[in-house]
């Protein structure tokens, strides 16, 4: 079995939506780490960046 990981960079949520994780980078720093629902329930920035109240 081959493992790999694919990086993506997108400045779109949506299009992270699927991701097994999401890190949140601000400033060049990782803010936040996690799937698409814990950041919505955690993380008002990404929240908002997703369009979500």
């Amino acid at each position: 079995m081959v493992n790999k990981r694919l990086v993506s960079i997108a400045h779109s949520v949506i299009k992270v939506k699927k991701c097994d994780i999401i890190h949140l980078i601000e400033d060049g720093e990782i803010t936040d780490s996690g799937k698409y629902e814990e950041l919505i329930q955690r993380n008002a920035r990404f929240r908002a960046m997703a369009g979500e109240k």
